[in-house]
This record gives structure tokens, sequence and C-alpha cells, in this order.
């Protein structure tokens, strides 16, 4: 600007001179000031060869510059470029790498277009800050890397950095290894108009014809690398090259390595990230021949306002990775003006042959809302890629997009497809699911849908409503009508699992393919209004098992577990093994329940399918309120119509069972084999008005109810049928130790009743056998009333020699004082002595007592004195003699 200045002066010093000598030199100023405009592009003195700045028109000329084999530098003051204008590097064709470096204060803005000959890549460094406008454009043959860094490192220790020392910088011919960011460096800008990116209404694809191109580089590596990177509505663009964002903080070092299509970027070494933005529909897109490689690091990452970013294969060429790693955050939200929702999306293309690569996202915490998406998908030949999730503290989906549609991760075969999806894999802490938010794996083509891998070490919480169309969250994986192909499975391990609001974790196929497996590992399971697990088939493939391990189970308002078929595809097995499980409550249109159903969904009365088993592991199960635990060709409220394949059976291993205020398990049968009730368990309890029952209609036999148990009590009406309405009644077969309050009976009564009957009448009633092993009645003896004539064992007299017995007292103290008697204060000497001193005795023989040999061993019936004064247990009311025992007293001792 000094240049223009001295002119100015000049200007003023001349003023005085003609007219026309003055407008002629008025003219000269405007046209130097005009091009200094379209472009300020001025070289400094720090090379060996200086780089020379040739204007031609709009287009200003960059030749000279510094050589060393194959690569080029060149260094600047300043270097922007103005709306419409051009900077040109006139580069040799055997040129690899353009190095061009800032060494002025001030910020880059460029806003035409940059150009170089060949297949040359270009390195711009501006430690100040660089702005490309929404003009900007790139026609270049090699790759594009623009960066806030001070410096360039090379293989052999030499650097090319935008601070240059007095003397001679030493120059190179290696290639670079890295790029050195100094202290506060600047932030790198791109500026557009936004993605135009919107969504086919019928097929939910995403039309890409209209999105503008942006900063675009063919088959290489577009790089931006800087503190925090803006992308107000910008586009960047490499078909099936590399598209590289690094938000990159003071004194860090990113490693370069050159490959195939361009260059590789290493944050290794990096310890400091910044931010990098996406705002106002900006979009980064790396479609090609084969998906392009897309690589993100930074501390925080922000899609916004329907920003996307996208890879997808649309040829023959192998897709790349879509990885996006920071350090803090990953958050989607908001919509394009089009209702385009931010995503981040690659897949096979319906053009594409070969496979699409892996989506990898790491970060501690991974927010969707406003139904953003990240999608992987495949329309052609090849298989859609993986996508696997990594947020150490939380992952967390919400809200919803201007179709209504709720925040999501997807992968899906789409119609006429003949790939396979890949597989889901999510880790983290805390899973949250919000307002009908879902994660699904789906194929609607001849491919097969991925797995669905869900760990989460804390919690997994699906609740709330989508309001547009009043369904909850879900986790899925399904096979869609119209396909051929199966379903994957789902998997979720986690500390606790939350469904409410409708939820839903589901595995089910709607076509021929078959459904994936359900399995479910948690400390605690918790389903409450209406939410459902369940493993189904609507049409002839067949549903998948569906397994649940955990250590508490608790099922309340209509909530339900269930595996079931609607049509001709069979049902899978339910299986559960928990500490404790509690089944609580009823709605009008369903029971709390674990179910295994085959009932009829179809408008043609296809409902064949065979239903599944239940099979519950327990300590504690309890089903109260109306709840259920049911295997039947029933609705649990009879809301559609039964199904005409065989039920499954029930069998429950337990330490107890409680059945309380009209709590049922149910094996109801309309047709095909009967369906059967196993209960194992230690105590049994059956109240107010609860059920077991194995029920047939129609011409189904009835089914079988087996009970091995401790204690089986049923009260206040509670019964256990096997019963029969045009066919035999089944088997009760029971097996306890007590059994209290109910009892068999030939047909129900309002007590509680064991039955097994059938609607034709007694001769084709089944069979009921109850085993007790302990008779309450055995040990109860009916003892005598008199075990001795107490009148021949007292007698109030005490004559010697009449062959009476005697009493006698011996020891210190025996008998106490009498209490209503004086107390004596004389000290007592008792002296013990023989007996002998005392008495003469006369020897007495022992009565004899005559005994049968050989006689049976009874019960005691009674209890007698033996000849040693010892009583004894006897067989029979004893007809004893007493002892004849001569007493003859001392003088003067008379007992009376």
């Amino acid at each position: 600007m000094k240049y223009y200045l001295e002119k100015i002066v000049n200007l003023r010093l001349k003023i005085h001179l003609n007219t026309q000598r003055t407008i002629l030199i008025l003219s000269i100023f405007f046209i130097d000031l005009t091009c200094a405009a379209k472009a300020q592009i001025v070289p400094d003195a720090t090379l060996p060869v200086n780089s020379l700045v040739t204007p031609q028109g709009n287009i200003n000329q960059i030749d000279g510059g510094t050589k060393s084999g194959g690569n080029l530098f060149h260094s600047f003051e300043t270097f922007s470029l103005t709306t419409g204008s051009e900077v040109f590097f006139n580069n040799a064709l055997d040129i690899q790498n353009i190095f061009s470096r800032v060494t002025g204060n001030s910020i880059s803005h460029i806003d035409g277009l940059i150009r170089a000959n060949g297949t040359a890549n270009l390195f711009l460094l501006n430690p100040n800050g660089i702005v490309f406008g929404p003009n900007a454009q790139l026609n270049i043959g090699g790759s594009f890397f623009a960066s806030t860094a001070h410096q360039i490192n090379f293989a052999d220790g030499a650097t090319f950095s935008s601070l240059p020392s007095d003397t001679t910088p030493l120059l190179t011919v290696t290639l670079p290894v890295g790029l050195q960011m100094g202290v506060n460096p600047g932030k790198i800008i791109v500026q557009g108009s936004g993605n135009n990116l919107s969504v086919d209404p019928n097929t939910g694809l995403i039309l890409r014809n209209n999105r503008p191109i942006g900063l675009e580089v063919q088959d290489k590596t577009l790089a931006l690398v800087s503190a925090d990177i803006e992308l107000n509505g910008g586009n960047l663009t490499s078909k099936g090259g590399r598209i590289e964002l690094g938000g990159i903080g003071d004194r860090q070092t990113v490693g370069l390595n050159a490959t195939d299509n361009g260059w590789d970027l290493g944050y290794s070494e990096v310890t400091d990230f910044r931010d990098i933005y996406l705002n106002a529909a900006a979009s980064l897109d790396a479609s090609g021949s084969g998906g392009g490689r897309i690589q993100i690091q930074g501390r925080n990452l922000w899609l916004r306002d329907g920003s996307a970013i996208l890879s997808f294969t649309e040829g023959n060429q192998p897709g790349q990775n879509l990885t996006v790693r920071t350090t803090e955050s990953i958050q989607l939200n908001g919509s394009n003006p089009l209702g385009f929702a931010s995503l981040v999306g690659t897949g096979v293309d319906v053009n594409g042959s070969n496979n699409a690569g892996t989506v990898i996202l790491e970060s501690n915490n991974l927010t969707l809302s406003d139904g953003a998406a990240i999608t992987t998908s495949t329309l052609g030949q090849g298989n859609g890629g993986d996508l696997s999730i990594r947020a150490a503290d939380s992952v967390t989906f919400s809200g919803l997009d201007s179709n209504g549609r709720g925040s999501r991760l997807q992968m899906a075969v789409y119609r006429q497809a003949t790939g396979n999806a890949g597989n889901l894999t999510l880790e983290t802490t805390k899973l949250n699911l919000y307002d009908g938010a879902f994660i699904s794996t789906a194929t609607y083509g001849q491919g097969n849908a991925g797995d669905l891998t869900i760990r989460a070490s804390e919690s997994v919480t699906l609740s709330g409503l989508n309001a547009a169309y009043k369904s909850g969250s879900r986790l899925a994986t399904s096979v869609e009508s119209g396909t051929m192909g199966n379903g994957g499975n789902l998997l979720i391990e986690t500390g606790q699992l939350t469904l409410s609001d409708r939820a839903t974790i589901t595995a089910y196929t709607n076509k021929q393919g078959n459904a994936g497996n359900l399995t479910i590992k948690t400390g605690q399971l918790t389903l409450s209004d209406r939410a459902t697990i369940t493993a189904y088939t609507y049409t002839q493939g067949n549903a998948g098992n569906l397994t649940i391990k955990t250590g508490q189970l608790a099922l309340a308002d209509g909530s339900q577990i269930s595996a079931i078929t609607f049509a001709a595809g069979n049902a899978g097995q339910l299986s559960i093994t928990a500490e404790t499980i509690e089944l609580i409550g009823q709605t009008e249109s369903r029971r709390t329940g674990l179910l295994a159903s085959a009932i009829d969904g179809t408008e043609n009365g296809t409902g064949t399918g065979a239903g599944g088993d239940v099979n519950i592991i327990t300590d504690r199960l309890t089903i109260r309120d109306g709840a259920t635990v049911s295997a039947s060709n029933f609705h649990s409220r009879n809301l559609t119509p039964p199904g005409q394949g065989p039920a499954g059976s029930i069998e429950i291993q337990a330490n107890s069972v409680l059945l309380d205020n009209e709590g049922i398990i149910t094996a109801k049968a309309a047709s095909g084999d009967q369906g059967n009730i196993t209960v194992n368990a230690s105590n049994i309890e059956l109240r107010r008005g609860s059920t077991m029952i194995t029920e047939a209609t129609g011409l189904a036999t009835g089914g079988n109810i087996t009970i091995n148990t401790d204690n089986l009590v049923a009260l206040e009406n509670s019964d256990i049928n096997a019963n029969a309405a045009q066919s035999f009644g089944g088997r009760v077969m029971i097996d306890a130790n007590g059994i209290f309050g109910t009892a068999f009976r030939d047909e129900p009564t309002p007590k509680s009743d064991i039955t097994a009957t059938s609607a034709l009448g007694a001769e084709f009633s089944g069979i009921v056998e109850i085993n007790t092993e302990i008779d309450v009645t055995s040990g109860l003896i009916q003892l005598p009333e008199n075990i001795v004539d107490a009148t021949k064992q007292i007698d109030s007299s005490c004559r010697p020699g009449e062959q009476q017995s005697e009493f006698i007292v011996t020891g210190k103290g025996g008998i106490p004082p009498n209490p209503i008697d004086a107390m004596n204060d004389e000290a007592t000497w008792i002296d013990l002595r023989p007996l002998g001193e005392f008495f003469s005795w006369e020897k007495i023989p022992n009565p004899v007592i005559s005994a049968q040999s050989n006689l049976p061993l009874v019960e005691a019936q009674g209890w007698t004195i033996n000849a040693n004064g010892n009583m004894e247990l006897v067989a029979k009311t004893p007809t004893a003699t007493p002892n004849n025992l001569n007493l003859r007293p001392q003088e003067g001792c008379l007992v009376n």
C-alpha cells in the first residue's frame, strides 16, 4: 500500500497541470488500484529464487520460486483472491509438490480460482488464518492442503516455515512428513450457499444432484488443518479421494504419509485438539467409483442446519472408511431449508458393484437431535459398510425432523439391492433414545440385514413418543415387505435396560426371509407403559429366538416380552433367566406378560405357524393384577383371530411362584397339538381368582399341567384347569408335599378347583393325578384316656408290712419350707447317711411278668414303671401289681 500512497502524493503535486494530463494520471491510479483489489498476492524476498507474480487481467500468474528436486517453494507477504479472480501456479510438469507460505500478518481471503499445472500437490500455509469465500474454487490435478500451521517438516529434518530466519532456508528434495502448528494458530473458514440436499419422499433416498461442488479435488486429498475449522454453508468434494479435517491446538504436529491417492494424516502425537463446525447446511462428499475416505479429528464436531458428511460407492471400486474422532463430543442437529436433517451417510449407490467402507465414530459423547441421522446402506450389488460407534460417556438421540422422523442410526438394504447390509456396533456407558428415536438394521431387498450389537456398561433407556406418529423409541433388526433377505441378530448388553412410552426392541420378518435372534443381557430390565420386547414373523419367514438374562425383570402397564407368529412362519423360543420376575397389571387392549403366541394377523386366515415355547428360570416369579405368562393361539385380549398352528408350551423353574389378583399362566390352543404347562417350584401360591390353565377350543385337545412343588396353595377361587371345549380334557399331574386350599373337582365351582373337564361330558374329561409324599394323619394315634388306674397308685394310709408303696425323700434341702410357716432363725445341720442305718429291709421277691415272644412291633400306646422304677413305653395298657415293701421304722418313728 506504500506504493499506492506514493502515487496519490504525486497526483496531488501534479493537480495544477492541464486537465488532460490530470485525467491521465487519475486513470493510471485507478487501474493500479483495481488490479490490487482483484489479487492481493505479494511475494516476499525470502527464497534463493523468489516468486514472481504477473497480473494478466483477472489472472495472476505465479512463476519462479525455488525448485528442489520435485518440490517447488513459493513465499508471499500476502496471498488473497477477490471474487472472480484467479491465481495460476505456472509450475513445470515434473513438479510433484508446490509449497507456498505467507510470511506477513494478514489473513488470506480467497474467493476466486486456484489453479496449477499437471498433477502437482499444492500446500498453502498461513498461520494468520484462511477464509474461502462462496466463489472459491480449485483446479488442481493433485492434492490440496490449506493449513494455519507455521511450518512443514520434511523427512530429512528440513523445515519450511512461515517465520523464515535471516539466513537462506535449507530447501529439501524429500517428502513432507508433518505439519507443525505455532502459537495461537488462526482458523480456516469455508463459506457457501449450503448443500441443497433433499430426501426422496417415496424411497427415502438422498438426492444429491443439486449439491454445489465447492472446493474440489479429483481422486486426491483435500485437507484443512488449523485451530478451529468452520464450514458456513461451504462444501468440500473429493470424488473417490480423501477429505481431511483436523482441528489442532498450539504447538501440535500432524503427521503426513504419502499414499496412492494423496496423503494420510496422522494424529498420534496430537494432545490438544480444537473444534470443527459444519454450519448452515455445509457438506463433505467423497463419493466416487469407490467411496472415498473421510477423516475428521478434533475436540468437538458440530453438524448443524442440515449439514452432511457423505461417501457413496458409485462403481466397481471398494469404498474407504469414514472416521470421526473427537475428544469431547460429536453433535448433529437441525435441517436445511429443504427439510434435510443433518446426516453422516455412506453406502453403495444403485450402480455400485463393490462394497462400501466402514463408518467409525469415536468420542466421549454422541448427540443426535432434530431428526439427525447416521446411516449406511446399499442400493446395488455391493455390501453396505459396517458402522462402529464408541462413546466413552453417552449416546443420546432425541427430537424430530420436519417430516416427523426421529433421530436415528440406520443400516439398510434397499429394494432391488442384492448386497448385504453391514453390521452396527455401539459401545458406550449410557445410551438414551427419546421422542421416537431409533437404531435399526433392515433389509428391503434380496440382501441380508446386518447384526445390531449394543453394549452400554451403565444403562440403555428408551422413552418418549414420536409426536407425529405416536410411536415409541426403538431398537430393531428387520426383514421388510417385498424382500427375500434374512434379518440380522440383535444383542444388547448393559447394566440397566429401561423401556417406557411404547418403546420397542424387536427382531422381526415381514416377508420370506427369516428374522434374526434377539438376545438381552442386563442387570435390571424394566418395561412400563406398553413397552415391548418382541421377536415375531408376519409372513412365511420364521421368527428368531428371544433370550433374556437379567437380575431383576419388571413389566407393568400392558408391557410385554413376546415371541409371536402372525402368519405361516413359526415363532421362536422365549427363554428368560432372572433372579426375580414381576409382571403387573393390564390395559384395555393387552395384558402385561411374557408370551409365546401363534395368532392370525392375516386377512385371509393363513396364520398357521407354530407357536414358540416359554422357558423361565428364576428364583421368584410374581404375576398379579391380570398379568400373564402365556403360550397360546390367542391374543391376550382376544383382539385378533386365533392362529391355526400348534400353540407352544410353558416351562417354569423357580423357588417361588405367586399368582395374585387374577394372575394367569395359560397355554390356550385353538387347534393343532396342545400347549403344556410345567412348573417346578419350591412354593406355588395362587390368590384372588388367579389361574393356571391349559384350555383347548375347537377340536384341539386340552394340554397338560405338571406341577412339582413342596407346597401348593390355591385360595379365593384360584383354579388349576386342563379343560377342552370339543375334545378330551388334558391331564393335571401334581407332586407336592402339601396342598392347601384347593382340591380336585369334577367341574368348576366358586371355590379353588383342580379340574380336567370337557364340554362334551364326563367321558371326555381328562385325568387329575395328585401325589403328596406326606400323609397329614400319619403318626396321629388314638391314645387311651387312662393309662393306669390312679386309685391303685395313691393311698392315704401308711402301715408297715401291708404291701403298700413308699415315698422316700433324700437330699439336702429337698423339701422347701412352708411359705406360711414362721421362719426359723436357727442354723440347721442336715446329716446325709445311708438309709440302712435308719431302716431294716425285708427282701421281697420281684413279681413275675410273663411275655409272649415274636410279637409284632407296634407303636407305643401308653407307659408304665418297671421293677427298677424306670418308666417304659408300652404297646397296650398294662395291668401292673404294685411292689410289696415292708417298712419297719426304727423305734419312735411311725408314718401315718
